[in-house]
């Protein structure tokens, strides 16, 4: 038998779904990896407003720290079988769009805002 006559697929992947619950030990740590860099992230929004006194310390670690965690998140993901693919397709499709409508409006709202009260 031939490569051309098996069914092997080399591009060929499972379509992965959303992460399984209920959450596993390595995706509890993830959750609670993502919690701690928005708290860092959430301190030092309050410290510019000066509330609270500022940390000295650099936000950046908790961008990696969010970034890993949820790569720990979604460790395990459920594989979605053959018949329902097409629907989640056009649900990942449907989301993608709304979300990049809400990030255009998030963006260029306070910028017309600002050039509205610029140009007064």
């Amino acid at each position: 038998m031939s490569y051309r006559q098996s069914s092997y697929q080399p591009l060929a992947y499972d379509l992965q779904g959303p992460p399984l619950r209920p959450f596993d030990g390595k995706q509890k740590i993830g959750v609670a990896m993502v919690a701690a860099a928005l708290l860092v992230f959430a301190y030092s929004l309050v410290s510019e407003t000066g509330l609270v006194p500022p940390i000295h310390a650099s936000t950046v670690p908790a961008a990696p720290l969010s970034l890993i965690g949820m790569l720990l998140i979604h460790s395990r993901r459920r594989v979605i079988p053959p018949e329902e693919q097409d629907a989640f397709r056009a649900k990942q499709r449907r989301d993608t769009w709304l979300g990049l409508g809400l990030a255009t409006v998030v963006i260029l709202l306070p910028v017309a805002i600002a050039y509205l009260i610029r140009h007064r």
